[in-house]
């Protein structure tokens, strides 16, 4: 933790950040290097917790689908061995000699069903296994409603795919002011329009040998733009209005200092605004550095420029330029 008495200005304190003041009742991070917040709840079953809609709306598409997959092939195997404890005398057209093949016949009979493809080879022959394959279908008619509709809102959904600088960066400019900066890119095709971006900066400080986090909000050179058409690298003028003033690497990392980044923009494509988050901990901090150009007049193209993805995280430091 830092003294309160490092901090020069008697800058303003945030409070309405939603975080506690404590440093003896929370974790070291506030959010993850992805915008999510470093809690882990518990104290309630973990059913009560759950919501598997918003849970499968964050899941990547390679885990949606092999969650869907999985409980496809689960439900099948289920249902195959409801089917072998009602009896498989009880379907006809079965072709198979042996129990192994016998299986993997009930098995595709079950995702017939459960698909209602029904290719009317095997067909249930009484009550017992006529219900059972019914029950089948009336779930696999509710499954894939409920998958179908989980599809759709995973591409619905809005997400800004920002692409943010690997590191903060603390250096000097060329007027001599020292200042930090960060920097980020859309990295889709689409359209952002109206880009502001709010930066807050949380430090452990100690006063009358007392610590708690306190949050200050950092102006910026600029706070709100039109068009994210390239990268926009925001700035942070570190003076006598900072609460960052005189505060040397060894003063950073005392603090624990976390910088905690929101963005606010509007998505043309799903004509909505989109919220990002981002968090840089003090050691993601690179000092006396500066970014390098991302961008440049396209070779290939005319009256284009070239936007390279790859060079976000380009620096220098000011002592090769």
């Amino acid at each position: 933790m830092l003294n309160l008495k490092k901090i020069y200005s008697p800058f303003k304190e945030y409070k309405d950040t939603g975080f506690g003041a404590s440093d003896r009742q929370q974790g070291t991070r506030f959010m993850d290097k992805n915008g999510r917040f470093k809690v882990i709840r518990s104290g309630l079953p973990w059913w009560d917790r759950w919501n598997v809609y918003a849970w499968m709306l964050e899941l990547s598409w390679l885990k949606f689908y092999a969650v869907i997959l999985s409980a496809f092939i689960a439900i099948n195997l289920i249902f195959t061995g409801l089917y072998f404890i009602v009896g498989i005398d009880h379907l006809i057209g079965l072709m198979a000699e042996d129990n192994f093949e016998r299986f993997f016949e009930v098995f595709f009979f079950s995702v017939q069903t459960f698909s209602t493809v029904g290719y009317g080879r095997v067909n249930p022959l009484n009550m017992p296994a006529g219900m059972l394959a019914s029950t089948e279908v009336f779930i696999g008619l509710l499954t894939v409603a409920i998958a179908t509709g989980l599809v759709f809102a995973k591409f619905s959904r809005p997400i800004a795919n920002l692409l943010f600088s690997k590191n903060i960066l603390l250096t000097t400019t060329k007027d001599g002011r020292k200042a930090l900066l960060f920097r980020f890119v859309n990295k889709a095709e689409n359209q952002i329009t109206d880009v502001g971006v709010q930066v807050l900066v949380a430090m452990d400080l100690s006063e009358n040998g007392e610590s708690e986090w306190k949050f200050y909000n950092l102006p910026l050179e600029r706070d709100k733009i039109n068009f994210l058409a390239l990268s926009w690298t925001v700035v942070h003028y570190i003076d006598e209005n900072s609460p960052l003033f005189n505060l040397s690497e060894e003063d950073i990392k005392a603090a624990g200092t976390e910088i905690l980044i929101l963005i606010t923009l509007f998505d043309d494509t799903f004509a909505q605004t989109v919220h990002v988050r981002h968090s840089y901990k003090y050691d993601e901090w690179k000092w006396n550095a500066v970014f390098r150009p991302m961008f440049k007049p396209s070779a290939k193209h005319k009256d284009f420029t070239e936007l390279a993805l790859d060079k976000i995280n380009d620096i220098e430091s000011l002592s090769e330029k």
